[in-house]
């Protein structure tokens, strides 16, 4: 599916898997992490920014180098997967980021450093279709719900 994401006052659209077996969330609101290609976002971001993320190093000193040079809108995601018992993934927080109709507000972007979906696509969403799946109590907005 496409998905269009929104930061720094730019926007740019991908071509996302919906991986069931993409559990990532936000661990402060349990929303779903749209993880992407570097490379895919890098339109996004802001010069300075993206020559730090695009530069390598890993995830700790490109968040200290992005925070150093004033960038805020960037936090670390603590992850596990096969392979991997832990780890951290630079995360960009969205201003937005729509599937269909549905526009998810402040979602974070998990930024992966390699290839994806071999050019077919070049991110994963582990939320639903178009839209998230959200808990009773969360603080959501509940249109997100609706459908």
């Amino acid at each position: 599916m496409e998905m269009t994401v929104d930061a720094f006052g730019r926007q740019c659209r991908i071509q996302v898997l919906r991986d069931s077996g993409n559990v990532l969330r936000n661990p402060v609101d349990g929303q779903p992490v749209l993880v992407a290609e570097s490379e895919a976002v890098q339109s996004l971001l802001p010069e300075a920014a993206a020559s730090i993320i695009m530069g390598g190093g890993g995830p700790e000193d490109q968040m200290a180098a992005l925070y150093n040079a004033g960038f805020t809108a960037f936090t670390l995601l603590p992850y596990h997967s096969i392979g991997c018992s832990e780890g951290l993934l630079l995360a960009l927080k969205s201003d937005a980021i729509q599937a269909g109709n549905r526009r998810i507000p402040k979602a974070l972007i998990a930024l992966y450093h390699g290839k994806i979906g071999r050019g077919v696509y070049h991110g994963l969403w582990g939320g639903e279709r178009y839209g998230v799946a959200v808990a009773e109590d969360s603080p959501v907005d509940t249109a997100l719900q609706a459908g």
